[in-house]
């Protein structure tokens, strides 16, 4: 059984190598000082932090991974928006639906209404430059499914500042 926890400053030994192995995968595409990942954890353990939440992720009573969720107010939505920051299951347990499961809970620990809002501002416009960006991506995707919603529920809020990035790049 799934079952998410709060991460509290015990449980460094535990998640920090997590954190580490999370940092050397393709899913990160340059280095981080180990200085700034320990900091990111306190901040993730520590309740007084309001804007980073760090969950402990556990199967069948073990630990399983670790999530980071970052919460900010977002004008463009008109509310509370939460992005998963970091999410890291250890490789013998994935490809079972445990990320099916996590996403589950996601969905129930924070309105949905939120996403179906975000999904409802995607156009073409969105599309397009998801497609250009499928197209630009040098790392291997290995879960498409999971690559594409992220993907698509950040276009709208990522569409204006990429093309504003590639205007000045190329002026």
């Amino acid at each position: 059984m799934l079952a998410f926890r709060d991460l509290t400053p015990e449980d460094r030994d535990l998640v920090v190598p997590m954190v580490q192995a999370f940092y050397r995968s393709d899913a990160v595409d340059h280095p981080v000082d180990a200085a700034i990942l320990e900091r990111s954890f306190q901040d993730a353990a520590s309740p007084a932090e309001p804007l980073l939440r760090g969950l402990l992720i556990q199967w069948e009573g073990k630990p399983a991974g670790y999530m980071y969720l970052t919460q900010c107010y977002s004008a463009e939505v008109g509310g509370r928006c939460i992005f998963i920051e970091e999410i890291f299951l250890k490789p013998e347990l994935r490809g079972q639906g445990l990320g099916t499961e996590i996403m589950a809970w996601l969905e129930r620990e924070y309105p949905a209404a939120l996403v179906r809002e975000r999904f409802r501002q995607i156009d073409s416009s969105h599309i397009e430059r998801l497609l250009d960006a499928i197209l630009e991506n040098k790392v291997p995707v290995r879960n498409t499914k999971a690559y594409l919603l992220a993907a698509l529920f950040d276009a709208p809020a990522s569409k204006d500042n990429y093309y504003t990035m590639a205007a000045a790049s190329s002026g």
